[in-house]
């Protein structure tokens, strides 16, 4: 047994040290050699549709990801690798995030558009992520997570591991974080990029501003300490925005500068889809309103609402509010469906039968159950025009905050439907007169429009706008 299991060893030792060859970007020696060139390309291709599936499928309202595509490919041919076929894609959500796959498969989501205040900023994210390719993270992070696998099963020589941890990969992998040092190699490579395709060096430095006043803000909109922005990675061995940021900035000086096209990428993002889509309904303030499927109601203060693609989220310390929707499947009588259906998905402890409620005209069961030690309160409100239920889930709430969400349940009125629809970017000209102060105030939310209004445009205080300045707002 003992000459088995040194066999392997040594065999598998042999295949980590055969596995690793030279970067083409960084001229460092890797390991990558569990994913090929050819593999990485067919890894890539065959998850491209499940991340479609995942992120909303592909957005291309004014030509978006054909305009992105444009500007990743003059990248893509000064890189370390301008024979790779690069596949660059806008993902229909307006999350503030940017990964790449193995085989040359780039995604952005709508909120770096939303967020990027020239061409060479959104250039300096699509050289990241270049960046990302060509220094050969991506095959490298799915080798040596195999390898992690691999060396798990040889443990299992001696503890009785499964070899089903070798299935355990999927596309979980490529989203997870980079190390300090991949960061800071993309970095260097995006700056480099950047300046090799005629752009403005300092567009990734300002990007990266951009994030760390985009999180500042998102701080203060979640009431919490915006000092964490720049104090806390998720990642030990993740860098900092700040830090970054510093490194970026003295990158852009040895490269000589171009060009920031503000006014192309202006006129490109006019009339731009801004924050959530109708499909997924709108969140403002503690209100949620989805026209689709005709319903609006408030969650109570405090709750931290999180508008996902299968739910709606809303957390307070131990609280938890889940708002769902599911099809009628026939039943119009809502404690049916609540017994019927809903309670036989979950093992539960009690003998309860769902009991009878009614809010502005919707019909509806409620139950409350034992589940996994913790007291649920479920809810389920028949829809007869949409054939739905509308169903609410309250864990750790209190029953005043179950009692104002339940009473706020109603369908939408006229005057709701004109307040509660999607927002455009809308490109503005400065006048004599203005002010940040003023301008902020056609800004369509309810709070901290300045600050919104000023993360926006990418201004700091202290700044100055001038007559004729082109600036962004939201309607």
């Amino acid at each position: 047994m003992l000459n088995k299991t040194l066999k392997i060893i040594v065999i598998y030792s042999m295949l980590l040290v055969s596995a690793c060859s030279t970067n083409p970007a960084t001229g460092q020696r890797q390991f990558t050699g569990l994913l090929s060139d050819d593999g990485a390309e067919s890894l890539g291709r065959q998850e491209h549709p499940n991340i479609l599936k995942q992120f909303d499928g592909i957005y291309n309202e004014q030509g978006m990801t054909d305009y992105i595509n444009e500007i990743g490919q003059k990248i893509a041919v000064v890189s370390d690798m301008p024979e790779e076929d690069f596949k660059f894609v806008v993902l229909n959500q307006n999350m503030v995030n940017a990964f790449a796959m193995p085989g040359g498969y780039i995604y952005i989501g709508r909120g770096i558009i939303e967020l990027a205040n020239d061409e060479s900023e959104l250039a300096g994210v699509l050289a990241h992520e270049i960046g990302h390719v060509t220094a050969r993270h991506a095959n490298s992070r799915y080798s040596n997570n195999m390898a992690f696998d691999i060396g798990e099963v040889l443990l299992g020589e001696f503890v009785g591991y499964g070899t089903d941890k070798l299935l355990d990969i999927g596309s979980g992998l490529y989203l997870m974080s980079y190390s300090r040092e991949q960061e800071y190699q993309s970095d260097l490579l995006s700056v480099r990029y950047l300046a090799k395709a005629g752009y403005d060096s300092e567009g990734m430095y300002r990007f990266l501003a951009q994030l760390r006043r985009n999180g500042i803000l998102a701080a203060k909109l979640s009431d919490e300490d915006i000092s964490k922005v720049d104090s806390i990675s998720y990642f030990d061995t993740h860098p900092q925005t700040l830090e970054r940021m510093e490194r970026a900035k003295m990158l852009a000086w040895q490269e000589k500068s171009g060009v920031s096209k503000q006014s192309e990428y202006f006129n490109k993002i006019d009339g731009l889809l801004y924050g959530q889509r109708s499909e997924q309904g709108f969140v403002r303030g503690q209100t949620f309103a989805h026209p689709d499927i005709d319903v609006v109601f408030s969650m109570p203060e405090g709750y931290d609402i999180k508008n996902m693609n299968d739910k709606l989220l809303g957390i307070k310390d131990k609280g938890q509010i889940t708002f769902t929707i599911d099809g009628s499947q026939g039943i119009t009588n809502p404690k049916d469906y609540m017994y019927d259906i809903w309670l036989s998905k979950i093992n539960h402890n009690g003998s309860e039968l769902p009991k009878a409620t009614k809010v502005n005209g919707l019909n509806g069961s409620e139950i409350s159950i034992h589940y996994d030690g913790k007291e649920i309160t479920l809810m389920a409100f028949y829809h007869p025009t949409k054939k739905t239920y509308l169903k609410f889930a309250f864990i750790g709430a209190s029953d005043e905050e179950v009692k104002s969400t339940k009473e706020s349940i109603h369908r939408m009125t006229p005057e709701e439907r004109d307040l509660y629809r999607l927002y455009k970017i809308k490109i503005i000209t400065v006048k004599s007169g203005d002010s940040i102060s003023s301008l902020a105030q056609l800004m369509p939310f309810e709070d901290f429009k300045q600050e919104r209004f000023m993360v926006l445009n990418g201004l700091d205080d202290g700044n100055i706008i001038k007559i004729g300045q082109k600036l962004k707002i939201v309607e």
